[in-house]
């Protein structure tokens, strides 16, 4: 039967490991990660590790390994398989903020012929939709209470306009 590999950490890998643990900004996924290992060096078997971190044995296993083999740089994610993306992350972020600039002169709005021709880019590689990101995004949202909503007239409860005719009539004429 094979011994478990005990991980020994430096003060600064404990040091980082720790930073990722309690630092708000980083990603959920990598924190949790350095728990792990967090636990595993404080000599916690797996089951217990597993059930602290809300993980199953065999990711704690993973992160483990992984560690053991590439110390920190293990515990970043690996490259996913699949096509590579066609436009760089700093083309895409120069289209979208281009998107949210205002328009060449003379129109009200971008067109993808008019984002690709701006940017340099094809008006297949231009994304039909920039999307600034959630957060961005978020930003702009303006949420209205439906109390808040102004009325129309004849508004009873959500149809811009009553269907004519008593109730019982009215079902027909939607075809219910």
């Amino acid at each position: 039967m094979a011994t478990a590999r005990r991980i020994e950490l430096t003060a600064e890998e404990e040091q980082t490991l720790r930073m990722w643990t309690r630092a708000g900004t980083t990603e959920q996924r990598l924190s949790r990660r350095a728990k792990v290992i967090l636990c595993c060096a404080q000599g916690l078997p797996i089951r217990a590790v597993g059930e602290q971190c809300g993980l199953s044995q065999i990711s704690v296993f993973k992160w483990k390994r992984r560690f053991l083999e590439r110390r920190l740089d293990g515990l970043a994610d690996e490259q996913r398989p699949g096509r590579p993306a066609r436009i760089s992350a700093a083309q895409r972020l120069a289209v979208v903020d281009l998107a949210t600039s205002t328009p060449q002169q003379g129109k009200t709005s971008w067109s993808v012929k008019d984002l690709a021709q701006a940017s340099g880019l094809s008006s297949t590689t231009v994304p039909p939709h920039p999307q600034r990101g959630q957060a961005a995004a978020a930003q702009d949202r303006v949420l209205v209470r439906p109390e808040s909503r102004p009325r129309v007239r004849g508004q009873a409860g959500g149809h811009p306009r009553p269907l004519p005719g008593p109730p019982g009539e009215r079902a027909r004429a939607v075809g219910g």
